[in-house]
C-alpha cells in the first residue's frame, strides 16, 4: 500500500505508521493527492492479484480500462515508454490541481464533444480497441502504472501532443520529455 501511495499520490511513510501527506503541498493539493491515491486503491485488489485480461469491450468504468483506452488511442504506435508516459500524464492530472481526480474523470473530462482533453474520446469514432496484440500492450501499461509498478517518463507532465501538431498552449508551458513522436510539457 505505502509503495501506491510513494508511487501514485505523492505521500511519506511515517515509519510503519501509515501515510501523510507529503508537506510540500499546499492543502488542497494533499487532498487532491488523497482523491487520486482513493481512485488507485479501488484497483489496488487487482493490483495485488494477476493482472485481468483485457476486455475491449469493457465500458470505461474504472480506473484501468478508462487508462488503458487512453494509451491505446493516444499512443498505441509509440514505443512502450511512449504508452507509459501518456498514462503518467493521466495519473499527474489525478493529482494536479485544475483537473479532475479520478482517472475516468480525467480522461472524460468535457465530455463526448469537442473541445475534450482526449481526443479518442471526443471523436464521434467507436472507443473499441481494434488491435488485439495492440490493446493487450496498453493494458499492461495502465496496470502496471496505476499499480506504481512504473516510473513516470515524463517528470510530471500534464500535457502532450503530437509531433505533428502545434498547439497553441505549449508555448506556455515547459517541455519535460520528447519519447516518440510525443511531446510532453507542465
Amino acid at each position: 500500500m505505502a509503495a501506491l501511495c510513494l508511487a501514485l499520490a505523492g505521500c511519506v511513510t511515517d515509519g510503519g505508521q501509515g501515510t501523510s501527506a507529503a508537506p510540500a503541498g499546499a492543502a488542497v493539493e494533499a487532498l487532491r493527492a488523497e482523491a487520486a491515491l482513493r481512485d488507485v486503491l479501488a484497483a489496488a485488489p487487482r493490483a495485488r492479484a494477476e493482472m485481468p485480461p483485457p476486455d475491449p469491450t469493457a465500458p470505461m468504468a474504472d480506473p484501468l480500462t478508462c487508462l488503458a483506452r487512453t494509451v491505446y488511442w493516444e499512443s498505441k504506435g509509440q514505443p512502450v515508454e511512449g504508452q507509459r508516459a501518456v498514462a503518467h500524464v493521466v495519473l499527474n492530472r489525478a493529482r494536479a490541481s485544475g483537473y479532475p481526480d479520478r482517472v475516468c474523470e480525467v480522461v472524460t473530462q468535457g465530455g463526448p464533444s469537442r473541445p475534450c482533453q482526449f481526443s479518442f474520446y471526443c471523436d464521434g469514432r467507436d472507443d473499441t480497441p481494434r488491435e488485439p496484440e495492440a490493446y493487450e500492450t496498453a493494458h499492461r501499461v495502465a496496470w502496471e502504472a496505476l499499480a506504481g509498478a512504473s516510473a513516470d517518463p515524463t517528470r510530471g507532465a500534464v500535457m502532450f501532443h503530437n509531433g505533428t501538431v502545434r498547439p497553441s498552449w505549449a508555448r506556455a508551458k515547459r517541455r519535460t520529455a520528447t519519447i516518440g513522436d510525443h511531446f510532453f510539457y507542465r
